[in-house]
C-alpha cells in the first residue's frame, strides 16, 4: 500500500506562500540629498504583457511612487526636473517542480484496545519507495522602477519587485505595498509616516 501525499495541494501552498523579493542597487556617488525635484519619462508603447498594459496600473504605479518620492521630500517639476522616472514590467510564463518522496508500509499489524480492535501501526517504519515530481505552472512578474539623473542622463537608483502573479485585482492590491518594500531601500528616508 503507497500513500502519496498531496502533492497539487502542498505546490499550491508553496507558490500561493511565496513572498515578493525586492532588490535594489545605485550609485554610491550620487547626491541623493541635493536632488530636489522629479518627473516621468514617457511610457512606451512597446509594453505588451497582460497585467501591466492597461491605463489603471499605469496610472497606480506612478500615482504610489509620486507618493514615496513626496515624502522623501521630492516635488514634482515637469519642466526642469533633477530626476526623471520610468518603469519597466516583465511578466513571464515558469513552471516550479516539486518533487515529493512516496512512502510504503506494507505489514500493518493489530491490537486490542479498551477502544475495540484496530491497527497499531506497521513493522518495520515507513519507507521511501521513490520519488514523484509535478510541474505546477505560475506566472512570474517583475516591476522594475528606475531613476535616472537628468542632466548626466545617468541611471543613479534601480528598485525592482519581483513575484508570482494571480490575476489584476491581486496585483492592484499588491501595488502600493510592493512600492513601498523598493523604496524602503531608497537611499534617502522618508520624512513623512505612510498612511
Amino acid at each position: 500500500m503507497k500513500t502519496y501525499l498531496p502533492i497539487a495541494i502542498v505546490a499550491f501552498i508553496a507558490l500561493s506562500c511565496s513572498s515578493v523579493q525586492v532588490y535594489t542597487d545605485y550609485d554610491k556617488s550620487a547626491p541623493f540629498a541635493s536632488y530636489k525635484t522629479f518627473a516621468w519619462l514617457p511610457r512606451p508603447d512597446s509594453v505588451q504583457d497582460l497585467f501591466y498594459r492597461n491605463e489603471l496600473v499605469d496610472n497606480n504605479i506612478k500615482l504610489y511612487t509620486n507618493r514615496e518620492m513626496q515624502y522623501r521630500g521630492y516635488v514634482i517639476d515637469t519642466v526642469q526636473p533633477d530626476l526623471l522616472l520610468e518603469y519597466h514590467s516583465v511578466v513571464q510564463d515558469r513552471m516550479q517542480n516539486i518533487t515529493m518522496p512516496v512512502y510504503a508500509n506494507p505489514y500493518p499489524f493489530y491490537g486490542y484496545s479498551p477502544f475495540g480492535y484496530y491497527p497499531y501501526g506497521y513493522y518495520g517504519g515507513s519507507y521511501v519507495v521513490g520519488y514523484n515530481t509535478q510541474q505546477i505552472p505560475y506566472t512570474q512578474g517583475t516591476l522594475v522602477i528606475d531613476i535616472v539623473e537628468r542632466k548626466k542622463n545617468q541611471l543613479i537608483w534601480r528598485g525592482w519587485s519581483v513575484g508570482v502573479l494571480t490575476d489584476e485585482q491581486a496585483l492592484e492590491a499588491e501595488l502600493p505595498r510592493d512600492i513601498h518594500r523598493i523604496f524602503n531601500k531608497y537611499p534617502v528616508k522618508a520624512a513623512k509616516r505612510r498612511k
